[in-house]
């Protein structure tokens, strides 16, 4: 089955199910992701603080759906949301500021289970870098303000989350380590 039949099929599964099972499934799928990320799923800060950690998460999220080469966040945009990758591939490039055109470079893609949308939303700043679909994606959208909650709630994975963006390998980590 290609992509494009993946999402269709996806559209349809959801738009012919109860409201009460479309919650389920959406939980089920964005748990799936959070369990293939090493810092979401982390078992450092104690497994019930853990677990209502990630419930926060899936019961905050919401559910799209992408088409190739969709444009989900924009360098220099205000941050909104966070992103959790369900299924599929997403690309990151920055802008050249060497270049008069600001031509966008390639960092690197993102799989499933990955998140993007943190640096801006935790750093209260514009997004650092521009993410698109390279693929029919499964996404969970969490608004920055239900973040922000979580976070108050989870000190422990807000430190965590500092510490992974500290390893990015990209134009933005001399960008960060201004920051603190």
């Amino acid at each position: 089955m290609g992509n494009a039949d993946f999402a269709n099929q996806m559209r349809f599964f959801f738009d012919t199910m109860s409201p009460q099972l479309k919650e389920e499934v959406i939980k089920f799928i964005l748990n799936t992701a959070i369990d293939l990320n090493i810092n979401l799923a982390s078992k450092k800060v104690g497994a019930d603080s853990n677990l209502e950690f990630r419930r926060q998460l899936v019961c905050n999220a919401e559910l799209m759906l992408c088409k190739p080469e969709e444009t989900l966040i924009t360098q220099d945009d205000k941050a909104d949301d966070l992103y959790v990758i369900s299924s599929g591939d997403c690309e990151v490039f920055v802008k050249d500021w060497t270049h008069k055109d600001n031509k966008e470079l390639y960092v690197r893609t993102l799989y499933q289970g990955m998140y993007f949308g943190e640096i801006a939303l935790m750093n209260n700043t514009v997004r650092s870098a521009t993410v698109k679909s390279y693929n029919f994606c499964v996404i969970g959208r969490i608004a920055g303000s239900h973040f922000h909650n979580i976070l108050y709630k989870f000190p422990d994975m807000r430190k965590t989350l500092i510490k992974n963006m500290q390893l990015y390998q990209d134009q933005l980590k001399v960008w960060h380590k201004s920051l603190i």
